[in-house]
This record gives C-alpha cells, sequence and structure tokens, in this order.
C-alpha cells in the first residue's frame, strides 16, 4: 500500500456522489505545486473520500480551500470515451486538515462532526 500526503487549493468545488451500491463519496481534486522559479510545477491529485464524513464537508470543500491531506493512493482503471484503457490518480483520503485562512472556526459542528467520524473510522475499511 502506497501512503500518500499533499497540501494545496481545491481547483473547483467538491462533488457528493452515490455509487451504484448505494456508497456515498465526496470527490474533489487539489492542485499541489512543487519546485520554485523556473522549476515550479503543478501536480493535481484526485481525492476520494467515502462515506458520512464526505457528507458533512461538501460545503466546506470548496473552490481555493487549502487542505492538507493525508491517504491511501491508488491507480484506478476505467474505460475512455475512445474504449480504451485510462488510469486515474486517485486519493483516498484517511486524514485531513483544513492548511489556510478560512472561513471555518474551530467550533464549526460539521467540521468537528466529520473529525469525530474519521477518529470512529480509522481502523474502519475505506470502501
Amino acid at each position: 500500500m502506497i501512503k500518500l500526503e499533499a497540501i494545496g487549493n481545491l481547483v473547483r468545488d467538491s462533488e457528493l456522489k452515490t455509487t451504484p451500491q448505494g456508497k456515498t463519496l465526496l470527490k474533489f481534486t487539489i492542485a499541489a505545486s512543487h519546485g520554485f522559479g523556473d522549476y515550479k510545477k503543478t501536480t493535481f491529485v484526485n481525492c476520494i473520500m467515502w462515506g458520512e464524513r464526505g457528507e458533512k464537508l461538501v460545503n466546506h470543500f470548496t473552490k481555493g480551500t487549502k487542505l492538507w491531506v493525508s491517504g491511501d493512493f491508488e491507480l484506478r482503471e476505467y474505460e475512455k470515451n475512445d474504449g480504451g484503457k485510462g488510469y486515474s490518480p486517485d486519493l483516498n483520503v484517511r486524514d485531513f486538515e483544513f492548511a489556510g485562512k478560512s472561513q471555518i472556526s474551530n467550533s464549526d459542528n460539521a467540521v468537528n462532526d466529520a473529525k469525530e467520524v474519521f477518529e470512529a473510522e480509522l481502523d474502519a475499511p475505506l470502501f
């Protein structure tokens, strides 16, 4: 298993989706920059947060929000529009922190509830 940590800004508002099996997931993408000057590059990290924690955070994970995320890296295979195989590098988020100035206070109930769900699910399977 590959563990990955990233810090960056959300490139768009997060999306709450439901799988055909009825499981809820929150999808979002972080732009993480590294290097400097002429060598500065940006990597886009596709993130997935499963279950109740995603439901509670969807309204807080908005474009421009700076996050630190940590989780399990997975190279997901999918079928492209032309019928060929494509691969998506995904991060199944196990932990997160708001990393920048935010409109969210420490007393925000939804964030605190979501963090409690994270703590309760640390040993639970992601899917």
